[in-house]
């Protein structure tokens, strides 16, 4: 019986995080659905409402269509029991490298300003 307790809150859960990355990204339920190629968007409200499970794949297709990372989905202490939710260290690697270049590109727009007022740093 707890088991089917846990595994219901998970369901509700990931049906919560579901719902706001559709309403992130301004779709109906419909809208998703006839994106993952489903026959109604019935079926996503019942991902939603923690009715259906969530297979991995479907769970992927959704994350692509919602423009959010799969660890999105969950809690960092459900990352180890989610296969394929927690970054791989050469996704984490490209998200660093990119804030970096983000960071040396504000930096040298700054040095830039400097330089054009006159202003010694």
């Amino acid at each position: 019986m707890e088991l089917e307790r846990e595994e219901l809150e998970a369901r509700l859960r990931l049906g919560a995080k579901i719902r706001e990355a559709r309403e992130a990204k301004v779709l109906t339920q419909k809208q998703l659905a006839d994106a993952l190629n489903l026959s109604e968007g019935q079926v996503i409200s019942n991902y939603e409402c923690g009715k259906n499970e969530v297979k991995r794949h479907r769970l992927k297709q959704i994350a692509e269509e919602t423009g959010k990372p799969l660890e999105f989905f969950f809690e960092p202490e459900e990352w180890l029991t989610v296969p394929d939710a927690k970054p791989s260290t050469s996704e984490q690697f490209e998200a660093i490298l990119a804030e970096l270049r983000q960071m040396r590109g504000l930096l040298e727009e700054l040095a830039g300003g400097r330089e054009a007022t006159g202003a010694s740093g």
